[in-house]
């Protein structure tokens, strides 16, 4: 675990040992897995040892989030961003929803409780619930609350919403389609994939059948 004061706006610190799974930085990313080159978070080291407990902590969200005033079939799920669960969540596990999962230890004088989050998401209500699952201990005859938190992350928000733009979709399909053809020096590609302009062509191209890509 890491040791790092976490305060408050009283000065005290709250969280102040913790360690996070999961898709949990905004630096913790890669162009590796993007055919597009868009930088996609990553999971971080050490997630895959705690499947059980994403998957734990996904059943009792589902149990819990209706006396939050969020259904259990849609916390944790993005409209906008209708594969997420599969990029994203079931990474972990097949049956995880939990985007990012932090156990920490916490000042049980300043205790954490289930709340919405709108500094990951403000605008869909399922992705803004925090939930947070604790017990008492003592540290150095210290009470604490020894905690497991859930969130979701604006990280994977953000690629959602970039990966969903005709843009990048467009730089996808060429990607794609380089990626499986073979390795010629000219690629072909069929005019009628593109929509016709309004002026006429050039004599030159009235006749043309085909568009030629050069490949550099």
């Amino acid at each position: 675990m890491v040791s790092k004061d976490v305060g408050t706006t009283s000065g005290q610190a709250r969280q102040f040992t913790f360690a996070d799974y999961g898709n949990t930085s905004g630096l913790n990313r890669s162009r590796a897995d993007d055919p597009s080159g868009l930088a996609r978070p990553v999971l971080l080291r050490g997630t895959s040892k705690h499947t059980n407990l994403f998957v734990q902590c996904s059943e009792f969200i589902k149990i819990l989030s209706p006396y939050l005033g969020i259904p259990s079939d849609a916390v944790y799920v993005d409209p906008e961003y209708s594969d997420r669960h599969k990029d994203f969540q079931s990474v972990v596990h097949p049956d995880n929803i939990v985007e990012a999962l932090r156990m920490a230890l916490i000042n049980c004088i300043l205790k954490c409780a289930c709340h919405r989050d709108i500094h990951n998401c403000n605008t869909v209500p399922g992705m803004m619930l925090v939930m947070v699952l604790s017990r008492f201990v003592l540290v150095n005859d210290v009470p604490c609350c020894s905690s497991v938190i859930t969130y979701s992350r604006k990280i994977i928000t953000t690629y959602g919403r970039k990966k969903s733009t005709p843009l990048n979709q467009l730089i996808t399909d060429f990607a794609t389609y380089y990626q499986h053809t073979d390795k010629l020096p000219r690629r072909v590609v069929n005019q009628s994939l593109f929509r016709k302009p309004n002026v006429p062509w050039k004599d030159t191209q009235v006749n043309s059948e085909h568009v030629i890509l050069e490949c550099f």
